[in-house]
């Protein structure tokens, strides 16, 4: 008797084997997907993240080391904000920066604001964009200071919220935003 080898699959085998792996391959999708677009949001957010520190560590850097004193308008001996403890500049609340002035050791001003949802550092010599990513704006930017007493530096308080600018969905999952807020005592007062 000669037997004949079969060298191929039934269809059963065929039909069985398609199945599976109509069932496995839509899995594989999903999870390959889902990684994408977590590894997506988390460059966002290191992106965000990055400018936020950086934007922060300038501002508190520049105020700590170098500012004598505070100001509303442009640095003159009659207009010191932050000089006594019942003061707290603005007394609106809020303020985008603009209207603080800080003169530092040199005898030079500078000053934090919002300009183009950018926070800009300006100075008598020029003004400089702190936060340079294209992908990044600041839709919040306070300043405000206190002094507790006549005899201890002022405090700064600063706050402001950076995010993504360009926003496809409006998901909570999909926006990246983070608040910034920290106070500073001058040391050179």
């Amino acid at each position: 008797m000669v037997y004949k080898r079969n060298s191929g699959f039934t269809l059963m085998e065929t039909i069985i084997v398609i199945g599976i792996i109509s069932l496995i391959l839509p899995v594989i999708f999903s999870i390959i997907f889902s990684i994408t677009r977590q590894q997506a949001k988390v460059y966002v957010l290191s992106t965000v993240k990055r400018e936020g520190d950086n934007a922060l560590n300038i501002i508190e850097n520049a105020i700590r080391n170098n500012v004598v004193s505070i100001h509303n308008a442009i640095p003159q001996t009659t207009n010191k904000v932050c000089t006594d403890s019942s003061l707290q500049y603005p007394l609106t609340g809020t303020s985008d920066g603009s209207d603080f002035y800080f003169l530092d050791k040199n005898g030079q001003y500078l000053r934090f604001r919002l300009l183009n949802n950018e926070i800009a550092s300006s100075s008598a010599t020029a003004t400089v964009d702190l936060t340079s990513d294209t992908n990044t704006r600041i839709t919040d930017f306070d300043i405000s200071c206190k002094q507790t007493s006549t005899f201890t530096s002022p405090i700064v308080d600063i706050h402001f919220k950076i995010e993504q600018k360009q926003i496809q969905s409006q998901r909570a999952e999909d926006v990246a935003s983070l608040d910034y807020s920290t106070k500073i005592k001058l040391r050179n007062y």
